[in-house]
């Protein structure tokens, strides 16, 4: 009997910052991270995840590279973006005009 099961996982805001940045968290949300399966996460939690990485660059608690690194790591990691309005791009740009 052939098991077809597939794992799907609903990242929030605050799981993908614990596998962006350690936490007590962190080895969690990345051994979650290489599971096989579909990784998903919304257009809410990627626009928390940009306000967070937006006020670490702002208050200077990151340098540059990291911030570009974890933008990176945002948009390609393991996950899916849900396609809901705005657009993801949309969301970043304004993380970056307005705090939340």
């Amino acid at each position: 009997m052939k098991n077809d099961t597939q794992t799907v996982v609903y990242w929030d805001a605050s799981a993908i910052l614990s596998a962006l940045f350690k936490d007590s968290r962190s080895e969690e949300a990345i051994e979650w991270s290489s599971k096989s399966g579909v990784h998903l996460i919304s257009t809410l939690a990627f626009a928390e995840d940009c306000a967070v990485i937006t006020r670490l660059k702002r208050e200077r608690i990151l340098a540059d590279v990291l911030v570009e690194a974890a933008f990176e790591t945002l948009e390609l990691g393991p996950w899916r973006h849900l396609n809901i309005l705005p657009e993801w791009e949309e969301i970043k740009t304004l993380s970056q005009k307005w705090s939340l």
